[in-house]
């Protein structure tokens, strides 16, 4: 009985050992268990994506012009503006006494111009035909007397009185002429009543200007940024009022790394998410490519024009961009995991061709979000070994998993 128990636990071992022999004979010819990725055909989009600012094409500081005391800011940081809405008034007495003071000067000179042209003028013609008329009279009265003297009808006095006489009326006849003209439509007095009017008018249009400028309006379609003064607060000239992001169009600006340079040119489009509202996503334009690269930080500066911003779009967000760089369709696509040395001069797979491992060096297109084109050395349908398999060497025996 030990003798029979002894040979049948011989030959239990002896029918395991051939067991395990010819389990490992099996795994031989049918080769190792392997993860595979099969090469497919279909649509691919290639990205480059970036972060980025929202970058507004020019901000505007709003100074005082005049100096007051703020009385009020109808207008809240962040909030959109028109062009010509009030965003700042200053206190404004002193100026419309100053705009008022200007008019009243200004309808002075206007009244002393209107009295040169209609009774000015004819006061002096009056007075000028008068003064000729007193002239000629003297005259004839000084060559009477003088006709007297020489015949001795009249004295040295009498003739002195009438030439001084005449001459007295010729000075008032002189004087009633450069009157007269000087009171035409050509003369200086009327010139000069026109001048005293047009610096009226400038110094009216200067208070009224000065006026104007105690309420700050918006130039442009913007933003408020800041608000850099509060109700109460004294300014001077040149004080800053109101920072205002101007509206012109909006910009996104990033700096991707320079090894995407060859992908990238004007005109490409690209989705862009926010931030702070992820789930809204909208399209924009590659316009400007920077001509150098940082050398420092090894990147390029682009911009992209926004051509439907959304009204979330503020300055200075950060964005996310997705720049579409190409597109095939269909194209022979491998997840980029699949290939090794991929971003070396010479990528290559391992092949499951006739149940063996092959290495396969292979031409890579397009790159999109895990995936890679295969542009030559593979056909669709093609498994390959994945680099996790790191125990399989070329020339294997290997079974693709099921």
């Amino acid at each position: 009985m030990p003798r029979r128990s002894k040979q049948h636990r011989i030959l239990v071992a002896g029918a395991l050992v051939a067991l395990l022999a010819g389990g490992g004979l099996v795994r031989h010819m049918l080769g190792t268990g392997v993860a595979v990725a099969t090469v497919e055909s279909r649509p691919l989009v290639q990205l480059v994506v970036m972060s980025g600012r929202v970058r507004s094409p020019g901000t505007a500081t709003l100074a005082a012009l005049v100096p007051g005391t703020v009385v009020q800011l109808p207008v809240e940081e962040g909030e959109a503006v028109e062009p010509g809405q009030l965003l700042v008034v200053l206190e404004d007495a002193e100026l419309r006494a100053e705009e008022l003071r200007a008019r009243g000067v200004l309808a002075e000179a206007q009244a002393r111009l209107a009295q040169l042209r209609t009774v000015g003028a004819r006061v002096a013609g009056a007075a000028q035909v008068q003064a000729r008329a007193e002239l000629e009279r003297t005259r004839l009265q000084y060559e009477r007397f003088q006709q007297l003297s020489a015949g001795g009808a009249a004295s040295q006095a009498q003739l002195d009185d009438a030439r001084s006489a005449f001459e007295q009326a010729r000075a008032r006849s002189e004087s009633a002429d450069l009157q007269a003209l000087s009171a035409s439509p050509g003369g200086t007095e009327r010139a000069l009543a026109q001048a005293t009017v047009m610096q009226a008018e400038a110094a009216l249009l200067a208070a009224q200007t000065r006026l104007d400028h105690a309420r700050i309006r918006a130039p442009a379609a913007g933003t408020v940024l800041r608000r850099l003064v509060e109700p109460g607060d004294s300014v001077q000239p040149g004080t800053a009022l109101v920072l205002l992001a101007r509206d012109l169009r909006k910009e996104l600006e990033a700096a991707p790394d320079e090894r995407s340079l060859a992908q990238l040119k004007p005109g490409q489009p690209a989705r862009v998410s926010t931030d702070a509202f992820p789930g809204e996503v909208f399209d924009a334009t590659l316009r400007y490519l920077a001509p150098e690269v940082d050398a420092e930080r090894g990147t390029v500066t682009v911009r992209f024009d926004v051509p439907a911003p959304p009204p979330s779009l503020r300055p200075d967000m950060t964005v996310s961009i997705s720049v579409e760089t190409g597109r095939r369709d269909p194209a022979l696509v491998l997840p980029t995991g699949a290939v090794r040395d991929a971003q070396g001069a010479a990528p290559w797979v391992l092949a499951v061709r006739d149940g063996r491992a092959a290495r396969v060096p292979v031409v890579l297109g397009l790159r999109g979000e895990g995936a890679v084109e295969v542009v030559r050395g593979l056909d669709r349908g093609e498994q390959i070994i994945l680099p996790s398999e790191q125990a399989v060497r070329e020339g294997a025996r290997v079974r693709p998993h099921p």
